[in-house]
């Protein structure tokens, strides 16, 4: 069965300006202090959240890469409606491109935040049965191949419908959407802490803690 998440709406403003080199103390900080109320508002209206996952007792049909000694596999899913793209892209089109980077930067964040709450909810679920989550595996990101994306879609919609696509290029639609998978087991935990930023590779994230 699914198991449907419902997170808070959260996203960190001071991050937000950082991301987007918003400064004190210049003309484009006191414009965006004076829509950013405004802004936010609609961001999360406009959202339409939706996080679920599956667990697995036994290994489900996915690539060798992700078949290893656990005791449990968790597919995820983290998305939004087009709701929130088309409000962007309405800003884009009417040259208010601040307002739109805005919109897209908050929208991002709060999807990164719903994610690791649902993340530490599952956890909180595995802990129950003695368990530890592995590290994240997400399509695309070796070993990953971006491919799996549609088995991982299906595993899902097996069990309910979602308003959730895929195009032919394997990428997700709303375009703000996330699958990944998680092992667990009683030996996931010495994974675990490739979860964190200090253990990231990926220098550049925009989402790494500041």
């Amino acid at each position: 069965m699914l198991y449907y998440f419902t997170p808070e709406m959260v996203f960190h403003k001071e991050q937000v300006y950082h991301r987007l080199q918003i400064r004190e103390n210049t003309r484009a900080f006191s414009y965006v202090e004076s829509i950013f109320d405004e802004i936010q508002a609609l961001a999360l209206k406009s959202m339409d959240l939706l996080l679920c996952y599956r667990v697995f007792d036994s290994a489900p049909p996915l690539p060798s890469s992700l078949i290893k000694p656990w005791k449990r596999w968790v597919v995820c899913l983290v998305s939004c409606s087009d709701r929130i793209f088309q409000a962007i892209q309405e800003k884009m089109d009417t040259g208010e491109y601040l307002e739109g980077y805005l919109l897209n930067d908050i929208s991002n964040d709060v999807i990164f935040n719903a994610s690791l709450q649902l993340n530490q909810h599952i956890q909180c679920q595995m802990e129950k049965e003695g368990f530890r989550l592995s590290r994240r595996f997400s399509p695309g990101e070796p070993p990953v191949e971006l491919e799996t994306q549609k088995k991982l879609l299906e595993l899902l919609l097996e069990e309910d419908a979602l308003p959730v696509t895929l195009n032919s290029h394997y990428m997700l639609q709303p375009e703000k959407s996330m699958l990944y998978l998680f092992g667990a087991g009683p030996g996931a935990a010495a994974e675990q802490d490739e979860n964190r930023c200090a253990s990231c590779s990926m220098q550049s994230c925009p989402y790494a803690t500041l």
